[in-house]
């Protein structure tokens, strides 16, 4: 043991497939023929330390031939991507998609069984999407496929969540806010800005203009734009004809430019002066497609956003969501883990009847009043908030709730590590208040 736990000790992020194969096969090995999780646990304590990416990119070679796969390695495989299932489920999604599987096999049961698919659906939906798409076209459904439905149906159907004075969901769950991660991977220094850009673009989760200029905003404020503005401006207006997006209202734009600095401006006011991007409608459309959710001191709105469980209901003033009642729910983080918090929305009404076909888009960001000035900040790519380990001093992001520097808190990391923003807005000020905002996309 002395020796496996050395082994351990030497691995870190730069280390070879075999060197973490090794270890994780040897724990595999022990779970398999004594029953004894030690050296599992010690293996899954051993791959949350290392970085997201290689952690994930060891699974998928890992699982890459997942009908071979004993149940004790799938067991050691949903132990280590406890808190991250969803590179499991691309796995299955792989497996399930070649053309000679027609039907779930054991494996494939198995894991669906037993992967948390709630988590998966916070933490990546597309995948989540792409699983229960192959799920339905699947041609031959056996007895025991029905039984894992019924069983899994069972599971679903017997948890009950707290009562909201008379409001009862309408939808099956409620919608993440943030569903993105982090904005770490867009930047690299090695990424100049159109290899950026088409990796937004080829996102299919982001299915709106705003979240996109949300991500062009982070890029620009953060490494410098290298392209040629009007350029990129109709680089964007091609792709919001191909996306089939609506157009961002100019306030918006205005707003987030405010907490721009000058010399990161180009391309984002080339892209306010659009007529193709942004909508001028009259300030009362504006007024009427933004529902502010939240207002108070920036050290309540630390209190109530990332502290407590958080329940706000609120409305819709657009006549297609008359009588609606629409409610933002908050988990505070737990143990910890930055990972562990949530934020969601979703329909709530009286009598447990929705008269709607589908929800509406919603859009949210944190807005400051200061100096006559509207200050607009998003929030589409801030990751998790996080905290020093006394709870005192907060981020979001980009977003500081404090005036330390980051380097001397030790703050708290989620599982996609640090992101070294260039750019930090200070927000501690208590003579202004915050508001938690959200814009209706038509």
């Amino acid at each position: 043991e002395e020796y496996f736990v050395s082994y351990l000790d030497k691995l870190d992020s730069e280390s070879s497939y075999p060197d973490m194969l090794f270890a994780v096969d040897e724990a595999v090995y022990l779970l398999s023929t004594v029953k004894k999780r030690d050296f599992l646990e010690l293996v899954v304590k051993k791959m949350t330390s290392i970085s997201v990416d290689q952690r994930n990119s060891f699974m998928k070679e890992y699982l890459s031939n997942l009908s071979t796969s004993s149940t004790y390695k799938l067991d050691a495989c949903l132990a280590i991507m406890n808190s991250s299932p969803q590179v499991l489920v691309e796995s299955l999604v792989i497996h399930l998609e070649k053309p000679e599987n027609n039907s779930l096999d054991r494996n494939s049961r198995y894991l669906l069984k037993n992967l948390n698919m709630g988590l998966c659906f916070d933490e990546n939906p597309e995948i989540h999407t792409r699983l229960f798409a192959v799920l339905y076209g699947l041609n031959d459904i056996a007895k025991e496929d029905f039984q894992l439905l019924l069983d899994m149906y069972q599971k679903v159907t017997s948890r009950k969540g707290p009562a909201i004075d008379s409001l009862v969901p309408v939808s099956n769950s409620l919608s993440p806010v943030l569903n993105l991660g982090s904005f770490k991977k867009y930047m690299s220094q090695d990424l100049n800005f159109d290899t950026v850009f088409d990796m937004l673009a080829a996102r299919t989760d982001i299915d709106n203009l705003y979240t996109f200029f949300d991500g062009i905003w982070f890029r620009c404020v953060n490494i410098k734009c290298e392209s040629e503005s009007q350029a990129v401006v109709r680089k964007i207006i091609d792709l919001k004809k191909k996306r089939n997006w609506s157009k961002i209202h100019y306030k918006y734009v205005e707003a987030v430019l405010n907490c721009t600095p000058s010399n990161k401006r180009p391309l984002l006011e080339s892209f306010k002066n659009c007529a193709e991007l942004v909508s001028r409608a009259q300030d009362g459309d504006f007024h009427k497609t933004k529902i502010k959710i939240l207002e108070c001191p920036p050290s309540e709105f630390i209190q109530k956003m990332f502290c407590d469980n958080l329940d706000i209901r609120f409305e819709i003033s657009d006549p297609k969501f008359a009588n609606q009642k629409f409610i933002l729910s908050t988990t505070p983080m737990q143990d910890n883990n930055p990972d562990s918090f949530r934020l969601k929305w979703g329909l709530f009404d009286s009598d447990g009847i929705s008269q709607m076909s589908s929800q509406p888009e919603l859009h949210f960001a944190l807005e400051r009043y200061m100096n006559h000035m509207v200050y607009m900040y998003p929030l589409t790519w801030c990751g998790k908030p996080t905290c020093d380990s006394t709870k005192t001093y907060w981020n979001w992001g980009y977003i500081k709730f404090h005036n330390k520097s980051v380097e001397d808190l030790n703050m708290l990391e989620s599982k996609e590590g640090s992101v070294q923003w260039k750019l930090c807005n200070q927000i501690y000020d208590k003579n202004y208040k915050l508001r938690l905002v959200c814009f209706v996309i038509s």
